[in-house]
C-alpha cells in the first residue's frame, strides 16, 4: 500500500469510528441514566438459617438485624424433610402405628382405617397446624390417597404410600416465622423448591402471591415448570405481582434460571448469594467486599445474606450476623448507594430495527474497509474508485447484505449476530494500523489514535446493539466470545506478512508459508517438537479458557491477590489482558520500528498489543457490567500498563545494546 492508499485507510478508519460514536450515543445516554438512577440495593436476609441463630442468642433479633441495615428477609421453604430435621413435626411409620399409643391407633382407625406397611404419618402440632394449605392439603388426597385426621391438639396426615421423593413436599408457607417477619419493615421474599407434581407448585405459587410476599428465589436442580411449562410459571409470577430473584449464573447453574428470566425480563432483579461452606473459609472483610463487587460491577441489586454457618456451636453467631449485615449496608452506603428494596433493572434500550440495520451496514461496511488492506499497491487506483469516487456502492452494498442478514435472523440474533461482526472486524482494523506503526510505513501517532479510536468506537457500538433488559441482567449473552478473540490474530498475523505487498509477492509469501507449515508437518516429530506444541497448547488453552461467559481455566491464587490489591488501591481493577500483557507492547511498536528489529520480535509484539485491544473490545459486551465502570477500567488499563512498557522498553534497548556490543565483539580478529 502507497502512502497515498494508507492515508485514505486511516481517514476511512477515522470516519468509521466517527459514525460508530454517533449512532450509539443514544441508547448509551439512556443505559447511563438508567444506571445511574438504580441506586436502590436490598440487604436481604436467610429467614431460616438466621431464625436458628436468632433461638440460640438472645443478643440479635429481626428488630436488631434491620437496625443493623436489614430490608429484606427470604421465607424459607418448609418441606417435611426440613420440617422433620428441625423438630417442627414427627414422623411415624404406619406400619409401626399397632405398636404406638391406644389415641393414635383409634384416632387413625377412626378416620383413616387399615395402616399399609409402606405408608406414614406426620403429626402437626397445633402451633404450626396453619402452615398446611387446605388446598395444597386436598391436591395431596387427589394426588397420594392423603388421609387427615386430628390428633393431640394438632393433625396427623397420613400417606398410605411414602417415598423419599415427598420429603420435598411442601404444605405451605404461612408459617409462625412469617408471622414474625410481618411485624418487621423488611420486604419478603419466598424461597421455592419444585414439587414432585407441577400442580402444588402452581397452588403454592399463588398462596405466595396472596400473602405479602412481593419476590421469589428458586432453590433445588431447576425453576419450577421447567422445561415444558416455563412460560406457565412466569406468568403466574407476573399475575401474582411477584418479581423473580434471579441468582447470578455463574454461582448458581439451575436448570430453566435464564430461560425463566427471559419469559419475564421486566420483573427480574439480578441476586448475589454466597455459600455457606465458602462463608466459613472467608473473613468477614473478604465476604463485604465481594458483595460490595457484585454490585458495583454486575448490576447486581440484591444481596443475599447467608446465616453465619455454625463452626463451634452458636456462640458469637449472632453477634458476627450483626457486623456482616452492619458492613455491608456502611460500605453500601459509602459507595453511593441506597440500602432499601430492589427494584428490576428495566429498560428496553434495544435499538428501533431501522437503526440496527443502519448499525448493521455499518458493520460491513467496515468489513469492506478491512478487505480493501489487503489490495496491493497497484490497485490503490481501484481503493479510491470504491471507497471514494462512488461510496454509494460500497455502502448500498452493505445494506443489502444487512437487509438480507436481518431477514434470515430473528431480532435476538441479529442483534447478537451484528454484535459478533463488530468484534470481529473493529479490533482487526486497530490491529491493521498497528501493523503498519511496527512496520514503520506510518508515524506511531498517527496510527494509534485511529486505532484506539476504532477499538473504543467498537466497543460502544457493541454496547449500543446489545443494550437492553436482556443483557443488562445476563440473561442473553454475547455470543463467540472465544471466536472474536482468536480471529482477529489471525487476520492480523496474515496482514503482517502480506498487507504491503504486491499482488506477486503476496501469492508468493502465502505459498512459501504453506510451504513451510507443509515441511513442518511432515518432519519427523522430535521432542523439541513435542516441547513447542505442548507450550503452544497451554498458551492457546490460558488464552481461550480464561476467556468467555463460563470460563473454564481458573484463576490462579497469585492473580486474586494482585486483582484484590489493585481494586484496594484503584477501586476498579483493570483487566490483565489490558495493561499487563497488550498495552506495554503497544508502546513498545514505534520502537521496534524506529530499531529496524527483526520479524521474530515485531509479530509477537503486534499480536499481543492487538490482545489488548481485542479485550477492550470484549469488555464492552459485558452488558452487565455498568458502563461507566468498562470506561474507568479500560482508561485505568492504559495508565497502569505506562510503567510496565518503560521496563519492556528498558529491557528492549538494553537486549539491543548487548546484542551490537556481542556483534562488534565477534568481528574483530581476536589473535
Amino acid at each position: 500500500m502507497t502512502t497515498r492508499g494508507r492515508m485514505m485507510m486511516n481517514r476511512k478508519i477515522a470516519l468509521l469510528a466517527a459514525l460508530s460514536i454517533l449512532l450509539s450515543l443514544i441508547p448509551l445516554a439512556q443505559r447511563y441514566q438508567l444506571e445511574s438512577s438504580h441506586r436502590d440495593v436490598e440487604v436481604m436476609i436467610d429467614g431460616g438459617e438466621v431464625q436458628e441463630i436468632i433461638e440460640f442468642d438472645d443478643e440479635i433479633s429481626w428488630d436488631s438485624l434491620q437496625e443493623a441495615g436489614a430490608t429484606a428477609a427470604v421465607h424459607p421453604v418448609y418441606s417435611l424433610g426440613n420440617l422433620m430435621e428441625l423438630g417442627k413435626i414427627s414422623y411415624r411409620s404406619a406400619a409401626s402405628l399397632p405398636d404406638q399409643e391406644k389415641s393414635i391407633q383409634e384416632s387413625f382407625a377412626a378416620s383413616a382405617g387399615e395402616t399399609a406397611d409402606r405408608g406414614a404419618v406426620f403429626y402437626f402440632p397445633e402451633e404450626i397446624e396453619n402452615l398446611i394449605n387446605p388446598q395444597v392439603l386436598s391436591a395431596w388426597k387427589d394426588l397420594y390417597g392423603v388421609q387427615t385426621f386430628a390428633w393431640q391438639g394438632g393433625r396427623a396426615v397420613h400417606f398410605p404410600v411414602w417415598n423419599e421423593d415427598l420429603e420435598y413436599l411442601v404444605p405451605g408457607y404461612e408459617s409462625r416465622l412469617y408471622d414474625e417477619l410481618g411485624e418487621t419493615d423488611m420486604r419478603l421474599t419466598a424461597r421455592h423448591r419444585y414439587q414432585p407434581d407441577s400442580e402444588l407448585d402452581y397452588l403454592l405459587l399463588q398462596e405466595i402471591s396472596e400473602l405479602d410476599f412481593e419476590n421469589i428465589v428458586f432453590s433445588g436442580e431447576r425453576v419450577v415448570g421447567y422445561p415444558q411449562e416455563t412460560d406457565r410459571t412466569a406468568e403466574a409470577l407476573i399475575e401474582g405481582g411477584l418479581n423473580y430473584k434471579f441468582i447470578e449464573p455463574f454461582l448458581a447453574g439451575r436448570d430453566g434460571a435464564r430461560q425463566l428470566a427471559a419469559a419475564m425480563p421486566e420483573n427480574v432483579i439480578r441476586t448475589h448469594i454466597m455459600d455457606r461452606d465458602e462463608m466459613k473459609q472467608t473473613p468477614i472483610d473478604t465476604t463485604v467486599d465481594r458483595y460490595l463487587r457484585s454490585v458495583r460491577e454486575r448490576n447486581v441489586r440484591s444481596l443475599y445474606i447467608r446465616g453465619i454457618p455454625p463452626s463451634a456451636g452458636f456462640a458469637g453467631r449472632g453477634g458476627e450476623q450483626e457486623l456482616l449485615t452492619e458492613t455491608i449496608t456502611s460500605d453500601l452506603q459509602s459507595a453511593d448507594f441506597v440500602p432499601g428494596f430492589a427494584e428490576p433493572l428495566s429498560g428496553e434500550g434495544f435499538p428501533s430495527f431501522h437503526l440496527l440495520l443502519t448499525k448493521l451496514t455499518l458493520v460491513i461496511t467496515a468489513g469492506f474497509v478491512l478487505i480493501s488492506g489487503w489490495l496491493p499497491p497497484e490497485r490503490d487506483y481501484l481503493r479510491g474508485k470504491i471507497f471514494g469516487l462512488i461510496p454509494a456502492v460500497c455502502i448500498l452494498t452493505a445494506a443489502l447484505a444487512a437487509g438480507f442478514i436481518s431477514w434470515l435472523l430473528p431480532g435476538l440474533l441479529l442483534r447478537q449476530f451484528t454484535a459478533f461482526l463488530a468484534a470481529l472486524i473493529f479490533p482487526s482494523l486497530a490491529g491493521l494500523l498497528l501493523v503498519d506503526i511496527v512496520r514503520g510505513n506510518i508515524g506511531f501517532i498517527s496510527g494509534l489514535l485511529p486505532a484506539l479510536a476504532i477499538t473504543k468506537s467498537g466497543g460502544l457500538l457493541i454496547a449500543s446493539v446489545l443494550a437492553g433488559t436482556g443483557f443488562y441482567n445476563q440473561i442473553h449473552l454475547f455470543r463467540g466470545v472465544k471466536i472474536s478473540f482468536l480471529m482477529p490474530l489471525v487476520i492480523i498475523f496474515l496482514y503482517f506478512y502480506t498487507g504491503s505487498s504486491s499482488r506477486k509477492a503476496k501469492t508468493e509469501i502465502l505459498q512459501e508459508l504453506f510451504g513451510r507449515a507443509k515441511k513442518f508437518i511432515l518432519t519427523p516429530i522430535t521432542w523439541g517438537h513435542i516441547l513447542l506444541g505442548g507450550l503452544t497448547a497451554v498458551v492457546l488453552l490460558v488464552y481461550i479458557g480464561r476467556t468467555g461467559n463460563l470460563p473454564y481455566v481458573p484463576v490462579p491464587a497469585w492473580e486474586l491477590a494482585i486483582r484484590d490489591a489493585l481494586e484496594s488501591f484503584l477501586g476498579l481493577r483493570p483487566r490483565f489482558k489490558e495493561f499487563l500483557i497488550g498495552h506495554p507492547f503497544l508502546f513498545l511498536l514505534p520502537f521496534l520500528a524506529a530499531g529496524k528489529a527483526p520479524d521474530y520480535f515485531k509479530l509477537p509484539a503486534v499480536l499481543l498489543a492487538a490482545i489488548g485491544q481485542i479485550t477492550i473490545v470484549n469488555s464492552f459486551s459485558h452488558l452487565h457490567t455498568p458502563l461507566m465502570v468498562t470506561i474507568q477500567r479500560t482508561a485505568f488499563g492504559y495508565l497502569l500498563s505506562l510503567p510496565l512498557a518503560l521496563l519492556l522498553l528498558v529491557a528492549y534497548f538494553a537486549y539491543t545494546k548487548s546484542r551490537a556490543n556481542l556483534s562488534q565483539w565477534m568481528s574483530v580478529d581476536h589473535d
